[in-house]
């Protein structure tokens, strides 16, 4: 009876179909909520938690899949198939909550991807930075402009010296080398 105060909100309310109009819960009696209480231990149909090294090989999992598609695919594929790992995680939860009554923590799994993703790219920029810095000091007094250019848009490609027959022509003016030496 309402009168007895003995209701209580629970996750499994639902809108009272008499009042469709009002945004009234149904809320439970206490003796039906400490019923299905007893009704779940009775049974042993209670979500038991996911153990500790299933979460951590989960977790360890998602950040190499992450890691490893940051390293080999371009940034912004590398971030698609993270999201879809991350998806696929978040199904497999709801999954084993449902069929196999498995609690995962998601928190865990889902910050790993997100960090390995997110680690990996940044790591991947500076390094790419550092290199591309490093191959223009290097050739940047050696040729010129243009051919440094070249080098640095495609560092993959060899840069190859070639042969042609050229002529050379070296001229001394007349004194100049006393000149220059006193």
């Amino acid at each position: 009876a309402e009168i007895l105060q003995d209701v209580y909100p629970t996750p499994m309310a639902r809108q009272d179909p008499g009042h469709p109009e009002e945004a009234r819960l149904v809320q439970m009696p206490g003796v039906e909520v400490q019923a299905n209480a007893l009704v779940t231990l009775l049974e042993g149909s209670a979500i038991r938690p996911t153990p500790l090294p299933v979460l951590w090989l989960v977790t360890g999992v998602l950040a190499l899949l992450a890691a490893a598609a940051t390293v080999y695919l371009r940034p912004l594929r590398a971030g698609l198939l993270t999201l879809v790992l991350l998806a696929v995680t978040v199904l497999a939860t709801f999954l084993l909550m449902w069929q196999m009554r498995l609690w995962l923590p998601l928190v865990p799994a889902l910050l790993s991807g997100l960090l390995a993703y997110v680690t990996g790219t940044v790591y991947m920029y500076l390094t790419e930075e550092r290199a591309r810095l490093r191959l223009r000091r290097a050739w940047q007094q050696r040729v010129s402009a243009e051919v440094l250019q070249v080098i640095l848009s495609n560092p993959v490609r060899k840069v190859q010296g070639r042969r042609l027959d050229a002529t050379v022509m070296f001229s001394d003016l007349r004194g100049f080398t006393t000149m220059c030496s006193t």
